[in-house]
Parts: C-alpha cells; structure tokens; sequence
C-alpha cells in the first residue's frame, strides 16, 4: 500500500479491503471523499479475495497511468494471495 499510496500525494487515503465470505472488512473510511477508485482483486479462477481502495478530497485524481498501475498490482496481489 506504499507503494500505491506513494504514487500522488493528492490520495487521501488507501487500503485494501480484504472479502471474507459475503462482507468485506476494512478500518475506517474518510466521509470528504471527492474521488475513488476501486479495484478487484481476483485469484486465478476470477474469485474476489478483495479490493484496493484509494480516495481523494479532490476531484480528477486518477490518471489513465495511475489507474493502469493499481490495476497490475492488484492482479500481482491476486497471484501471490495465498490460499
């Protein structure tokens, strides 16, 4: 989450929310969210484990580079999940 947190200093908040059975369990979340990005993270066979979750106060925070980014690190997350 480093990582993707050190991408822009405009992100307010990241975090990845982790699916255990039909909820998801995360801290808590920010209310002055302007923007957000939400991407699944899925194991081999298309099961989501979880999500990454990053926020901003700010509109128009996700760049097409940033965005494609979080999408390849939640897909290396999902080959590394272990089972």
């Amino acid at each position: 989450m480093r990582y993707i947190a050190s991408l822009s200093p405009r992100f307010d908040w990241t975090a990845i929310c982790v699916t255990k059975g039909k909820s998801r369990e995360l801290g808590v979340k920010p209310n002055s969210k302007k923007s957000e990005l939400v991407v699944p993270i899925l194991d081999s066979n298309g099961k989501t484990l979880g999500q990454i979750e990053i926020q901003s106060g700010l509109l128009n925070v996700f760049s097409p580079e940033v965005e494609k980014i979080v999408r390849r690190v939640a897909a290396e997350l999902g080959e590394l999940w272990p089972e």
